[in-house]
Protein backbone atom coordinates (compact mmCIF):
# COMPACT_ATOMS: atom_id res chain seq x y z
CA UNK A 1 0.00 0.00 0.00
CA UNK A 2 2.70 2.19 0.88
CA UNK A 3 4.42 1.32 -2.42
CA UNK A 4 1.37 2.20 -4.17
CA UNK A 5 0.67 5.32 -2.11
CA UNK A 6 4.66 6.46 -3.44
CA UNK A 7 4.29 5.25 -6.90
CA UNK A 8 1.24 7.65 -6.94
CA UNK A 9 2.72 10.41 -5.75
CA UNK A 10 5.66 9.66 -8.05
CA UNK A 11 3.25 9.62 -10.87
CA UNK A 12 1.08 12.82 -9.13
CA UNK A 13 3.96 14.77 -9.25
CA UNK A 14 4.57 13.48 -12.88
CA UNK A 15 1.28 14.62 -13.76
CA UNK A 16 1.49 18.01 -11.75
CA UNK A 17 4.96 18.48 -13.71
CA UNK A 18 3.44 17.67 -17.49
CA UNK A 19 0.56 19.79 -16.01
CA UNK A 20 3.32 22.79 -15.03
CA UNK A 21 4.78 22.04 -18.97
CA UNK A 22 2.05 21.88 -20.61
CA UNK A 23 0.76 25.51 -18.63
CA UNK A 24 3.94 27.12 -19.87
CA UNK A 25 3.59 26.21 -23.42
CA UNK A 26 -0.30 27.28 -23.40
CA UNK A 27 0.98 30.37 -21.81
CA UNK A 28 3.80 30.31 -24.58
CA UNK A 29 1.69 29.75 -26.96
CA UNK A 30 -1.17 32.05 -25.82
CA UNK A 31 1.81 34.79 -25.92
CA UNK A 32 2.49 33.82 -29.84
CA UNK A 33 -1.09 34.16 -30.47
CA UNK A 34 -1.41 37.47 -28.85
CA UNK A 35 1.31 38.68 -30.93
CA UNK A 36 0.41 37.26 -34.32
CA UNK A 37 -3.40 38.88 -33.65
CA UNK A 38 -1.68 42.03 -32.89
CA UNK A 39 -0.05 41.09 -36.21
CA UNK A 40 -3.12 40.42 -37.22
CA UNK A 41 -5.08 43.44 -36.02
CA UNK A 42 -1.92 45.89 -38.05
CA UNK A 43 -2.60 44.09 -41.37
CA UNK A 44 -6.63 44.36 -41.12
CA UNK A 45 -6.17 48.09 -39.75
CA UNK A 46 -3.43 48.67 -42.74
CA UNK A 47 -5.59 47.11 -45.12
CA UNK A 48 -8.51 48.57 -44.16
CA UNK A 49 -7.03 52.02 -44.41
CA UNK A 50 -5.76 50.75 -48.11
CA UNK A 51 -9.17 49.88 -49.13
CA UNK A 52 -10.49 53.65 -47.70
CA UNK A 53 -7.94 55.28 -50.21
CA UNK A 54 -8.51 53.31 -52.71
CA UNK A 55 -12.13 53.98 -52.61
CA UNK A 56 -11.28 57.13 -52.72
CA UNK A 57 -9.38 57.24 -55.57
CA UNK A 58 -11.67 55.51 -57.59
CA UNK A 59 -14.35 58.04 -56.45
CA UNK A 60 -12.01 60.68 -58.01
CA UNK A 61 -10.90 58.90 -60.88
CA UNK A 62 -14.36 58.41 -61.83
CA UNK A 63 -15.62 61.65 -61.05
CA UNK A 64 -12.83 62.66 -63.79
CA UNK A 65 -13.80 60.43 -66.13
CA UNK A 66 -17.74 62.28 -65.79
CA UNK A 67 -16.14 65.37 -66.20
CA UNK A 68 -13.89 64.43 -69.21
CA UNK A 69 -17.11 63.03 -70.84
CA UNK A 70 -19.04 65.77 -70.02
CA UNK A 71 -16.60 68.53 -71.34
CA UNK A 72 -16.15 65.80 -74.56
CA UNK A 73 -19.74 65.48 -75.20
CA UNK A 74 -20.07 69.43 -74.79
CA UNK A 75 -17.20 69.40 -77.64
CA UNK A 76 -18.55 67.28 -79.35
CA UNK A 77 -21.62 69.01 -79.71
CA UNK A 78 -20.01 72.18 -80.32
CA UNK A 79 -17.91 70.72 -83.15
CA UNK A 80 -21.67 69.78 -84.61
CA UNK A 81 -22.76 72.78 -84.54
CA UNK A 82 -20.25 74.67 -85.97
CA UNK A 83 -20.09 72.39 -88.78
CA UNK A 84 -23.87 72.50 -89.19
CA UNK A 85 -23.34 75.96 -89.49
CA UNK A 86 -19.88 75.94 -92.14
CA UNK A 87 -22.82 73.56 -94.13
CA UNK A 88 -25.32 76.26 -94.24
CA UNK A 89 -23.08 78.42 -95.22
CA UNK A 90 -21.50 77.03 -97.56
CA UNK A 91 -25.10 75.61 -99.38
CA UNK A 92 -25.32 79.75 -99.61
CA UNK A 93 -21.96 80.52 -101.29
CA UNK A 94 -23.04 77.53 -103.65
CA UNK A 95 -26.61 79.35 -103.96
CA UNK A 96 -24.68 83.22 -104.30
CA UNK A 97 -22.62 81.30 -106.84
CA UNK A 98 -25.28 79.84 -109.11
CA UNK A 99 -26.83 83.42 -108.78
CA UNK A 100 -23.66 84.88 -110.03
CA UNK A 101 -23.44 82.38 -112.56
CA UNK A 102 -26.57 83.41 -114.28
CA UNK A 103 -26.21 86.62 -113.61
CA UNK A 104 -23.09 86.74 -115.93
CA UNK A 105 -24.44 84.20 -118.73
CA UNK A 106 -27.21 86.78 -118.73
CA UNK A 107 -24.94 89.63 -119.27
CA UNK A 108 -22.97 87.70 -121.87
CA UNK A 109 -26.38 86.92 -123.75
CA UNK A 110 -27.20 90.49 -123.28
CA UNK A 111 -23.72 91.90 -124.58
CA UNK A 112 -23.54 88.77 -127.37
CA UNK A 113 -27.07 90.35 -128.67
CA UNK A 114 -25.53 94.12 -128.53
CA UNK A 115 -22.28 92.95 -130.36
CA UNK A 116 -24.57 91.20 -133.31
CA UNK A 117 -27.21 94.38 -133.14
CA UNK A 118 -24.01 96.21 -133.85
CA UNK A 119 -22.49 94.20 -136.55
CA UNK A 120 -25.95 94.05 -138.08
CA UNK A 121 -26.25 97.72 -138.07
CA UNK A 122 -22.68 98.53 -139.23
CA UNK A 123 -23.02 96.17 -142.20
CA UNK A 124 -26.47 98.03 -143.08
CA UNK A 125 -24.56 100.78 -142.87
CA UNK A 126 -21.94 99.69 -144.90
CA UNK A 127 -24.41 98.42 -147.69
CA UNK A 128 -25.96 101.60 -147.92
CA UNK A 129 -22.35 103.59 -148.27
CA UNK A 130 -21.66 100.20 -151.35
CA UNK A 131 -24.93 100.55 -152.43
CA UNK A 132 -25.39 103.62 -153.36
CA UNK A 133 -26.72 104.59 -156.97
CA UNK A 134 -24.96 106.80 -159.29
CA UNK A 135 -25.47 109.77 -157.74
CA UNK A 136 -24.93 108.49 -154.15
CA UNK A 137 -21.58 110.60 -153.17
CA UNK A 138 -21.62 113.45 -155.65
CA UNK A 139 -22.93 117.13 -154.65
CA UNK A 140 -25.55 118.17 -156.65
CA UNK A 141 -25.13 122.06 -158.19
CA UNK A 142 -28.72 123.64 -158.60
CA UNK A 143 -27.93 125.60 -161.83
CA UNK A 144 -31.19 126.93 -161.63
CA UNK A 145 -31.30 130.86 -160.19
CA UNK A 146 -31.23 131.15 -156.60
CA UNK A 147 -31.77 134.25 -154.76
CA UNK A 148 -28.37 134.44 -154.10
CA UNK A 149 -27.52 135.36 -157.82
CA UNK A 150 -29.82 138.26 -158.02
Amino acid sequence: LIADLTQAGVMAKKLASACATAGAEAKSWQSEMDGVGDELGVVLASAQALRGGLVQDIERSKDTMNQLIETTEAKAVAVTDDVRLIQTQLKLIQVQQSDMLHQQRALLQEQLGCLVERRRVENQVIQKLVGMGPLGSTCLLYTSPSPRDS
